[in-house]
């Protein structure tokens, strides 16, 4: 059963969820849409595994960017490396996201303006009808001002420089890739996902028919059949935000569990 927990970096909250006893540690890193993502597929996929080391990573939207980072980076071990509709090469920001770089932008818009348009993202996002209940499930972070303005400043910040630069060690990089994505995403279009597979190592591609930007909403049986993948590199599962020092705290906390 998955259950929230907190951890403080550097002075500071951050929220995770967590699900799964004993073995390794994976971190399932989300993007801009926070940990709600992997809440329909956690309890499965954290009944997948067990065994040892190293550290597996899984990362969706611009969470898969700190993926990356994370097994051509050298912080720590990573083995096996899953992306999910993730950004890759020149795919992000999208144009949403993007706006968030002018601080006229930023300025300007009010509470009810970003909630109306991460509405319409989520909308859009979960290429289904979606319930009231739902949509504001999904919209509850940035009830929080302070959260509307961290998530502004990330989205500010987002550059596809982050991941155009870690191409070369990719190509040469042999660990082996899984690349799970709804071919209907309007965000990070599937042909990202063929050109990553064809170009990268040791790469399979699952394509999920008929889901959009977050398959975990419209087929969790589908990226949930990922478990024999899963088990063959022993997951164990935990979430956890995208900030390089979040990983690195997550990470140790982890390993003090196995303990």
């Amino acid at each position: 059963m998955s259950e929230r927990m907190t951890v403080d970096v550097d002075g500071l909250r951050a929220s995770y969820l967590t699900a799964g006893t004993g073995g390794p540690v994976v971190l399932l890193l989300h993007g801009t849409w926070w940990s709600r993502v992997w809440q329909p597929v956690l309890d499965e996929l954290a009944a997948a595994v067990g065994a040892d080391e190293p550290l597996a990573v899984a990362g969706h939207d611009i969470g898969g960017a700190v993926a990356q980072h994370l097994l051509v980076g050298g912080m720590v071990k990573v083995r096996p490396l899953a992306l999910v509709n993730s950004v890759t090469y020149d795919s992000w920001p999208v144009p949403g996201v993007a706006r968030f770089r002018d601080p006229a932008v930023v300025a300007a818009v009010t509470a009810q303006e970003l909630l109306a348009a991460r509405r319409t993202a989520v909308t859009t996002a979960l290429a289904r009808p979606a319930t009231e209940a739902e949509l504001a499930d999904y919209l509850d972070p940035w009830n929080d001002s302070r959260v509307r303005r961290s998530w502004m400043a990330l989205a500010g910040a987002d550059d596809s420089r982050h991941t155009l630069d870690l191409v070369p060690a990719l190509r040469a990089d042999g660990t082996p890739k899984l690349l799970v994505w709804g071919e209907d995403d309007t965000f990070q279009e599937v042909r990202y996902a063929e050109r990553f597979a064809a170009e990268m190592p040791n790469t399979t591609l699952v394509r999920v028919p008929g889901a959009g930007h977050i398959p975990m909403e419209n087929a969790p049986a589908t990226v949930a059949a990922a478990r024999p993948w899963l088990r063959a590199y022993s997951w164990h599962t935990l979430t956890c935000v995208r900030s390089f020092l979040q990983v690195k705290e997550c990470y140790d906390r982890g390993r003090a569990h196995r303990r």
